[in-house]
């Protein structure tokens, strides 16, 4: 169906048939993007099978990682090692390196006794 309207066009002016085709547009974009950002267990799977890499399972991990406790664990995954964090749910995977590497950087530039940032 073609969609004739503009982002100012009140909802009750579509028609039953625009409203769904909206709803399923926007619906695909959503899915997109989720699935650009969250990966499948599969491919979860395969990261921890990679012989090249170390990952860590959990926030007990990360925990485990950096000798501290789950609690700081979990603040240090919500902000200063971010990017090395892959969560699919409740699953969660940390590549190692990367987040040392990533919180030796944070120390670096914020000196070796910094806080841990809250989430924001």
């Amino acid at each position: 169906m073609d969609i004739n309207y503009s982002r100012e066009t009140p909802l009750w002016h579509l028609t039953v048939g625009q409203f769904a085709d909206l709803t399923e547009k926007l619906f695909e974009d959503f899915h997109e993007r989720w699935d650009a950002k969250h990966p499948s267990k599969e491919v979860m799977k395969e990261l921890l099978k990679d012989p090249d890499r170390r990952y860590v399972k959990g926030v007990t991990g990360i925990a485990n990682l950096f000798g501290c406790s789950n609690p700081t664990a979990q603040k240090l995954k919500k902000t200063i090692i971010k990017e090395a964090v892959t969560q699919n749910g409740r699953v969660i995977i940390t590549d190692a390196e990367k987040a040392v590497e990533l919180f030796r950087k944070y120390q670096e530039e914020n000196g070796c006794l910094a806080r841990i940032p809250t989430e924001k």
